[in-house]
């Protein structure tokens, strides 16, 4: 019997896609009445509940995109970019093997390591994120990771449309605007770029289409976060472990 013989993958008959049609149904319609019944509280949600209120309310339809004004202050953003210059820290390429930037990663940095995911964590994930977006402010988000990136009219100037792999991402400016030209955050249904002033910060859905307008001039520097819930943190590192060591 030849290959042509044989159809794994044939199409399924109207009544069979019906049926899988009426039973996609039901369970959008059995997970919707199971929402309804949480409360309207996320901190008297569980976590998994709040995920699926999350993915249900922006699931089709993510919200514009958010800007805090002076999220950092002149001095903190100073500090971050002298702490770059003082460790003379390497500008790496690929660590995000899909949509790279030119970064560095804050865990690569000792006197920032710490200190600076706590005070995003009180700044901007409890007071901004977890509100905004339906979490409970202290126990639920986290950061999957957070870096610096360097965008320059001599290097990588921008970066194309993309989407992120977690539930919720933001940049925070940490030059003055003046350093350079062009810029700024580009998004899907929003007619012109997001550009901001230094210290501020944009939070956005991280399944909006997104990108980074080109810098024409000068060296644009920001510092990008991308936020998660804990527990699929935890099991996605559980996951990494487990691979190394079987290698």
């Amino acid at each position: 019997m030849s290959e042509v013989d044989i159809d794994l993958f044939s199409d399924l008959t109207e009544e069979e896609v019906r049926a899988n049609e009426a039973r996609t149904q039901h369970l959008k319609s059995q997970r919707l009445e199971s929402i309804e019944q949480f409360s309207k509280d996320p901190t008297e949600r569980t976590l998994m509940q709040n995920r699926l209120v999350f993915r249900h309310t922006y699931g089709h339809a993510s919200p514009p995109p958010l800007t805090v004004p002076s999220l950092l202050t002149t001095e903190e953003c100073q500090d971050i970019l002298s702490e770059i210059s003082l460790q003379n820290s390497e500008w790496l390429t690929s660590r995000h093997s899909a949509f790279a930037t030119t970064d560095i990663p804050v865990s690569s940095l000792p006197n920032l390591a710490v200190s600076l995911p706590a005070l995003l964590h009180d700044r901007l994930l409890s007071r901004w994120i977890a509100p905004q977006f339906g979490f409970h402010p202290t126990r639920d988000l986290a950061f999957r990771d957070l870096f610096i990136v360097r965008y320059a009219h001599d290097a990588q100037r921008g970066l194309q449309m993309h989407t992120d792999g977690c539930l919720v991402s933001f940049n925070v400016l940490l030059n003055s605007h003046t350093e350079f030209e062009g810029g700024g955050t580009i998004f899907e249904g929003v007619e012109k770029p997001v550009q901001i002033q230094q210290g501020d910060c944009v939070i956005h859905d991280a399944h909006l289409q997104h990108g980074g307008m080109e810098v024409s001039s000068g060296v644009r520097l920001i510092l990008v976060g991308f936020v998660d819930t804990v527990d699929t943190i935890t099991k996605d590192n559980i996951g990494r472990s487990m691979a190394a060591r079987t290698m």
